[in-house]
């Protein structure tokens, strides 16, 4: 321990942080989630005390302490996520502002703080002047209702050389509007501060004046964010009834999720509709597209497609099902819509959902800090190889006790589809299942083949993991027009990269994915 000395911010922070791990809703006051909590916290910080409480407050508060000294509350956060996400939304502004509290120091901000408190009357300004004031490197966070929070969470945005720190021209920006006239002369009086103890020329730049965010660089793979504004879920389930044929039978739902709307709206059916042989789920899927493309007619935003399959059906070629199969000609989904593959089975059974989560935040942790943290393989991939000597149970020992051991390990290349349960494919997917791997890439016509696998090595060295989905998009639409390329538009046809993110599955309440596909946890 540093034996570091807290002042009456940081105390304050501590105690309120320490009081939202004692809510008992949250889940923490359980003994075993306790457990857990302590398991993973000694996991993710060096030096916590370990010593036994008998009293949840004052375990609490030792191990909040230790991480404050260390000024490592963020993991904090992480853990949280996994083991009572209840409380992240209550943590996450108390966390903002301790990192603002270390960046402003030296000046007491109390009568800012009462000044920022209250929402601004439309709260669509608040997101344009956070986006503005951070050149659009960051948008409002949900969880930022207030002025106060916006301006602690954007203090640890770096300003460019010499620039003036986006939480100050956030400040800065604030003095314009009518609600917060008599908060402008503290807000003036506190840039002013720091802009002379940081040697700062102009703290008021104009939002004209202020430099343009650098144009994207073409061979940079685009940004997951902003997602499609209109996101369709369609989930198809084996249809369970006893049928005096065994030909499996499926059902198909749809649901659409508005990004200005916080609720998903479930496709009403006119009449029960009967399941569907396999040979029919593309015919069914435009039947029920068509009726929801009425429902955006006014709308003119981008739509993406996310399918929730089975695992007998994850060597369904859906990207390349046609929009409309009676027009005689192909007319595939992809040229219309971005579309994602997840697995049902993965969303629907809570029991894979916290490693699920765990490993996930591993590796965004590391995305954050600059690098996969990933001496396995380039960004976490492990690259599923079947050695003809080799027979399938030695191969999959291997493979368990690889990706068992390998937190860093998030994503695998399959050895075949994972099409049926005691396949090879099928098997190696039941590990990663188990062990939270969120992102499997396989073929569907020829696992064995090195062709596939030549292109995706060459795709995580070039791009990266996070850019591969879409940079497979980008091939298999330049299939569809015949563009020539550096791999075969028939192995690229068949690739499929998929990419199970908890975050977006399982988080968002009743507008949650999981929510419509039935593994809400």
């Amino acid at each position: 321990m540093t034996g570091r000395r807290f002042d009456e911010v940081e105390l304050d922070l501590i105690g309120k942080i320490v009081a939202v791990l004692e809510e008992p809703a949250g889940g923490l006051m359980d003994d075993a989630a306790r457990r857990l909590w302590r398991h993973r916290m000694n996991k993710q910080v060096d030096a916590l005390p370990q010593d036994s409480y008998a009293v949840p407050h004052v375990e609490f508060a030792g191990v909040v302490g230790a991480c404050a000294e260390q000024d490592a509350l963020e993991p904090l956060i992480d853990v949280i996520r996994l083991v009572a996400p209840l409380l992240e939304r209550h943590l996450r502004p108390l966390v903002d502002e301790w990192q603002a509290h270390q960046f402003y120091r030296g000046r007491d901000w109390g009568p800012l703080r009462e000044a920022l408190q209250q929402p601004l009357t439309e709260p669509a300004d608040l997101a344009d002047l956070f986006a503005s004031a951070s050149g659009g490197r960051r948008r409002l966070p949900a969880h930022c209702t207030t002025p106060w929070q916006a301006f602690v969470n954007l203090a640890d945005l770096n300003a460019p050389a010499g620039g003036t720190p986006p939480s100050m021209l956030f400040l800065e920006r604030l003095t314009r509007c009518p609600e917060l006239a008599t908060a402008a002369a503290s807000i003036r009086a506190w840039n002013a501060h720091f802009a002379a103890a940081w040697n700062l020329s102009d703290p008021y730049p104009s939002p004209e004046a202020a430099p343009l965010p650098a144009p994207e660089d073409p061979a940079k793979p685009p940004s997951a964010e902003p997602r499609p504004l209109i996101r369709v879920y369609i989930c198809v389930t084996p249809d369970r009834a006893p049928q005096r044929r065994r030909v499996p039978r499926y059902h198909v739902t749809v649901a659409v999720k508005y990004a200005d709307s916080p609720a998903l709206h479930r496709e009403p059916e006119p009449e029960p509709q009967a399941s569907v042989t396999r040979d029919r789920l593309n015919v069914r899927v435009a039947e029920l597209l068509s009726r929801v493309a009425a429902s955006w007619h006014n709308r003119s935003d981008p739509v993406a497609l996310d399918f929730f399959l089975p695992l007998e059906l994850l060597d369904e070629p859906v990207e390349w099902w046609n929009r409309n199969p009676a027009r005689g000609f192909d007319n595939p989904l992809l040229n219309a819509y971005e579309v994602t593959v997840h697995s049902l089975e993965r969303v629907q059974r809570q029991e894979f959902h916290r490693a699920w989560r765990e490993r996930h935040a591993r590796w965004k942790r590391q995305q954050a800090n600059g690098g996969s943290g990933s001496s396995h393989a380039p960004g976490g991939v492990h690259v599923c190889v079947l050695d003809p000597p080799v027979a399938d149970p030695a191969h999959l020992s291997r493979l368990d006790a690889v990706v068992g051991y390998n937190d860093d390990v998030v994503a695998m290349m399959l050895c075949e589809v994972p099409w049926k349960q005691d396949t090879l494919g099928g098997q190696e997917v039941n590990l990663a299942l188990e062990y939270g791997v969120f992102v499997w890439i396989y073929h569907r016509a020829d696992g064995s083949s090195p062709a596939w696998r030549v292109a995706v090595r060459e795709a995580v060295n070039e791009v990266g993991l996070a850019g591969i989905p879409q940079l497979a998009h980008q091939w298999k639409a330049d299939a569809a027009m015949d563009r020539p390329g550096t791999h075969d538009p028939a192995v690229i046809r068949s690739l499929v990269v998929l990419w199970d993110d908890p975050e977006q599955l399982l988080d968002g309440g009743p507008a949650a994915p999981a929510t419509f596909v039935g593994g809400t946890s």
